[in-house]
């Protein structure tokens, strides 16, 4: 494996139009301890590819916050060797939710 000079790293992209709102849901796992931890976070705006039409969120790439769901702003990063989506911040639910 060949480590690439800094000067070769691609940043991230990210356009005002990768940016939407949206109701995440916490999906934990229990421990042993009887503790629970994040696995991941489910979005309802999933690409219908196969089977699933939800999206994954990584736990890093969502702030902390209590309870099992809440709405945030959150943008699509285009990075290799694929997209994803991170939380920007909290917002309070819209009034049709």
């Amino acid at each position: 494996m060949s480590i690439r000079p800094p000067s070769q790293y691609v940043a991230p992209a990210v356009s005002r139009s990768d940016r939407r709102v949206m109701k995440l849901t916490r999906v934990r796992v229990d421990t042993t301890d009887k503790t629970s931890r994040t696995l991941h976070f489910l979005h309802p705006d999933g690409t219908g590819r196969g089977n699933s039409r939800v999206g994954f969120v990584s736990p890093e790439h969502v702030p902390e916050f209590e309870g099992e769901e809440g709405w945030f702003e959150m943008e699509r990063v285009r990075a290799k060797p694929w997209s994803y989506w991170r939380a920007i911040r909290r917002l309070d639910p819209p009034p049709h939710a």
